[in-house]
């Protein structure tokens, strides 16, 4: 996962998880740093694993590490997080020596990962280790969460 690392080494990278970090460190919700980013690279991986799905393990990890990418750009401009990581994560790949469908499978994973059943081989995948990554049932702010919605609790779905 040389590839991968590199990019976790990367400033650029660094600097876009500081910029999230900043802006979430008042949250009471889900915070999407360094931590949701491991835990959904796992349960990602386990899912491509248990689906057959024909990607490598650093294929699955480099596009959990950057499918929120970009979500500082959404608190500021508004704009969706999952397009922002996607073109913020480009320059990353093309970088670090990805290029072709193994590209094209990360940026459509990112693109889709807030949308269930969206298109590319790993993508739905991504969604739904985007959701299984949190702890949603122990949460303090389950209440006040708009994920759940009027639902009275917080259940595992996938």
């Amino acid at each position: 996962m040389e590839r991968l690392n590199a990019i976790l080494r990367d400033p650029f990278f660094q600097e876009n998880i500081r910029r999230t970090n900043e802006r979430e460190k008042d949250r009471i919700f889900c915070r999407h740093g360094l931590d949701h980013l491991v835990d959904a690279a796992r349960v990602l991986y386990i899912l491509a694993l248990e689906e057959g799905l024909e990607v490598s393990k650093e294929t699955a990890y480099t596009a959990a590490f950057l499918h929120d990418l970009g979500r500082w750009v959404e608190y500021d401009t508004g704009r969706d997080h999952a397009e922002a990581s996607a073109e913020l994560s480009i320059g990353l790949l093309d970088g670090h020596g990805f290029s072709g469908n193994e590209k094209e499978t990360i940026l459509l994973a990112i693109r889709g990962h807030r949308v269930k059943g969206a298109e590319g081989i790993l993508t739905d995948a991504m969604y739904r280790a985007d959701k299984l990554s949190r702890p949603c049932t122990t949460c303090p702010s389950l209440a006040q969460c708009k994920r759940f919605g009027s639902k009275e609790k917080a259940e595992i779905e996938y």
